[in-house]
């Protein structure tokens, strides 16, 4: 993945830690396609594991056996093949409209159920009007994009969007304005999403986007803190900051996100803090 020198970019990628062998696709997936079904059941184990970090869990809605109803003018529009449409049907959401669903670096998730008739372009149109195309590994080919729906987009540098490859049951991040990575197996992608979140290498925070960091805290020399003062010096976010106050099982509770808010507000005039939503 590229690098650059816009600083809300820098906020996000940073580094290239082992995760990516994990995600972002240098170890190769098994070549298999998934049901609707069956990528609705991947997608509900994530979304159930990141209610374990910093989602509510009581706003994690499964559709009916049938899946979601009233999506008929927004497919018309899409116009996907019925396989994606069924997938889009099946898909679990998180039904707190007040909050954003951060799931990876500057990402939020896409509620297709809410969307309002005069956004169907710009959610669904906008990519293909910059490149029609998409690599499908499975099939070592040019897809089109019409052949793919977004699980997850930004609109900034440096933010990733989530494509979801249906027929090849495979997902694509794009680092918007730079570059694809490799398509990766659905169920191996959100695997690797989960050691990165575990690991610190990717940050949430209610009321902050979700950030990439330059320094895993495993990389701190063993029984080493950073102090308040040292974070302030850092010129970017770092994940030894979360990880001294407890690590990832501890970002569910208020009180391990005060000492963030607290810190930003300290942070000298020009310094990139953690980006609000």
């Amino acid at each position: 993945m590229s690098t650059s020198s816009n600083p809300q970019h820098q906020s996000c990628i940073q580094s290239t830690p082992n995760y990516h062998l994990v995600y972002r696709g240098i170890m190769d997936p098994p070549t298999i396609r998934y049901s609707p079904k069956e990528i609705s059941a991947i997608l509900l184990d994530f979304y159930t594991f990141l209610t374990t970090l910093h989602f509510d869990p009581q706003y994690l809605k499964t559709p009916p056996p049938e899946g979601w109803s009233g999506l008929d003018p927004f497919l018309n529009h899409a116009a996907r093949s019925d396989e994606d449409g069924e997938v889009i049907k099946q898909i679990p959401y998180f039904d707190d409209r007040e909050f954003v669903y951060w799931v990876h670096c500057k990402s939020r998730l896409i509620d297709y159920r809410n969307i309002p008739q005069k956004e169907f372009s710009f959610i669904m149109d906008w990519r293909v009007r910059v490149d029609n195309e998409l690599w499908s590994k499975r099939r070592d080919t040019i897809i089109d994009l019409h052949d793919v729906s977004p699980l997850a987009l930004d609109h900034e540098t440096g933010g990733i969007h989530l494509w979801l490859n249906v027929g090849d049951g495979e997902i694509t991040d794009e680092e918007n304005k730079f570059q694809q990575s490799d398509p990766m197996d659905i169920k191996e992608y959100f695997n690797g999403l989960k050691e990165a979140y575990r690991n610190l290498a990717l940050i949430p925070c209610p009321g902050r986007v979700t950030i990439e960091v330059l320094h895993p805290v495993d990389e701190l020399p063993e029984g080493k803190t950073i102090t308040e003062g040292e974070v302030i010096a850092q010129k970017h976010i770092s994940g030894s900051f979360i990880g001294n106050l407890g690590g990832p099982m501890l970002l569910k509770k208020d009180e391990a996100f005060r000492p963030v808010d607290q810190l930003m507000e300290k942070l000298p005039e020009g310094r990139l803090g953690w980006e609000g939503d």
